[in-house]
This record gives structure tokens, sequence and C-alpha cells, in this order.
């Protein structure tokens, strides 16, 4: 839900940017477009930062559980732990990706004639982003489906 979430906000960013990329006058007379997308690129980043950090204090927590006997269930704590890891991946990506973007939009708004080389960096570097988010959904749904297998062989245990 989350990364739908997530995702959802970053595609209307990316069109936002994109549409704003494409106009002749991005910035207006008193710079408030602009503004309101970098503006909305640095709560996004904030966001981004505080849940990074969040999920690093729970994979600590995770790793500092005591071991258990059952390798059923260590194998679902690492999984659990490597499915958080590829989270961390993909919102420190994510923020690599905004970082870029505002960069590339402050540049924007302070030298307007470079509009069509800033938008083909752009437009590479988030082909580049989306293809390595594409990796990381890849990678976490095939976790996702071990989980899967690994927590029907534990629930089946204390069923019999």
């Amino acid at each position: 839900m989350k990364q739908a979430i997530a995702g959802a906000i970053i595609g209307s960013l990316l069109i936002l940017v994109a549409s704003c990329a494409g106009q002749k006058d991005t910035v207006h007379q008193d710079g408030s477009e602009l503004d309101v997308i970098l503006e909305t690129l640095d709560n996004r980043i904030l966001q981004l930062n505080t849940n990074i950090e969040r999920l690093g204090k729970q994979m600590i927590a995770l790793k500092q559980l005591p071991d258990t006997p059952n390798p059923a269930l260590r194998e679902l704590r690492e999984l659990d732990l490597a499915g958080w890891q590829l989270h961390q991946k993909q919102w420190m990506l994510q923020r690599e990706h905004l970082l870029f973007t505002r960069a590339q939009l402050q540049r924007v708004g302070e030298t307007p004639e470079n509009k069509p080389q800033l938008l083909a960096q752009w437009t590479t570097q988030l082909q580049q982003y989306q293809a390595a988010l594409a990796g990381l959904r890849q990678q976490r749904h095939s976790l996702e489906e071990k989980y899967f297998q690994v927590e029907a062989q534990v629930v089946e245990q204390y069923l019999r």
C-alpha cells in the first residue's frame, strides 16, 4: 500500500516536472511555480530521509532479536531483513532521483538557456532510474514469493 502511494506521488511529481520542463516559461516573474515544485521535492526528500532512517532502526532491531532453533523462522527473519534492505535501497534510489531532479530544476531557474541540455540529462537519468527501480521491484517480488512459501511451511508445522 505504501509503495503504491509512494509510486503515485512520484508519478504525479514526474508528470508535473516533465510538463514544466516542456513549457517555454517555467519560472513566472516571481518564481512561484518553480518554488512550489522545489518545495514539493524538498518535502518528499525529507519524507524519504525519515523513512530510510526509521527502516534502518527496524533492521537493527530485527538483527538484535535472539536466535531461534527453528530454521524456518530463521529464514523468515532473513527474508524480512532482505526485503527491508531492498525497500531501503528503493527509497534511497528514489531520493537520489529526486535530488537530481531538484538540482536540474534549480539549474533551469539559474540558466534557462540550458533547458534542452538539462532536459536531456534528466531524461537519461530518468530512464536509468526507472530501469533500476524495475530491477528492485522484481527482486522484492521474488523475495515475497519465497517468504510466502516459507511462511506456509511454518504455519503447516504448527497446524500438524
